[in-house]
């Protein structure tokens, strides 16, 4: 809860002109929180997962890692982060214990195993096998009782990758 309304009735949105995340309250949509995320410069994508929040800032070339309740910076993943490749990541997805990141300038998608909340996930893979083209988003699908698809936003369309 945040000032007493469940984090799953609130609404985060990454605001480009003041360069922070917000978090509303629904139904209500009083303001409840503002980032205090040092160096957010220009966040782009963003998921919740493991009760962190997780933003992309391609333009620090980092994922900046919220804490889910207060909003404040618990850490960051960046180059050294994929063993010092360059690190552009745009559209975000979780699912099934992995933080997906879509990077159009390295043409893959990230993947970071999510640990417990206490730890900084860990590269798992880089899918960079299908010759993506300009990867800007990432999504997973999961019908009701099917399996879970990771969905690609290419320049030129959508993409299925993989299944569970």
């Amino acid at each position: 809860r945040v000032n007493n309304v469940p984090v799953s009735h609130s609404l985060l949105v990454g605001e480009r002109g003041t360069n922070r995340v917000q978090q509303l309250a629904l139904p209500g949509g009083g303001h409840m929180r503002y980032s205090t995320a040092p160096k957010l410069r220009d966040p782009h994508g963003m998921c919740v997962a493991a009760q962190r929040v997780f933003v992309s800032d391609p333009t620090s070339h980092a994922i900046r890692i919220l804490q889910q309740h207060t909003l404040r910076t618990e850490s960051v993943l960046n180059a050294a982060s994929v063993e010092g490749k360059d690190f552009n990541p745009h559209g975000l997805a979780a699912h099934g214990g992995k933080l997906y990141a879509a990077d159009p300038v390295a043409a893959c998608v990230w993947v970071f195993a999510l640990r417990s909340k206490r730890e900084r996930p860990v590269l798992f893979d880089r899918i960079d096998s299908h010759g993506l083209n300009s990867p800007r988003g990432v999504m997973v699908l999961k019908p009701s009782g099917g399996r879970a698809v990771l969905v690609v936003m290419e320049a030129t369309g959508l993409r299925v990758l993989s299944e569970d």
